[in-house]
């Protein structure tokens, strides 16, 4: 048994991970609609295909390869 893979078993839960782009955030809707816009980061990611609000489940399966 190894407690660093048990988070792997379970689904992400992707309503936490889009509070974000939520009514109730904080952030201004300018900076939730360009977000992916400021950080090359997120593009390399693929993060501009999840959309606002966002759809995780367009994100690739395999993780780019980040230079």
């Amino acid at each position: 048994y190894e407690a660093s893979t048990k988070q792997f078993s379970r689904k992400i839960n992707t309503d936490s991970l889009s509070k974000w782009a939520s009514s109730e955030s904080i952030l201004p809707d300018w900076f939730k609609a360009q977000a992916v816009d400021y950080s090359s980061l997120l593009h390399e990611l693929e993060y501009d295909k999840v959309g606002v609000p966002p759809d995780y489940s367009k994100l690739p399966e395999v993780l780019p390869h980040i230079r």
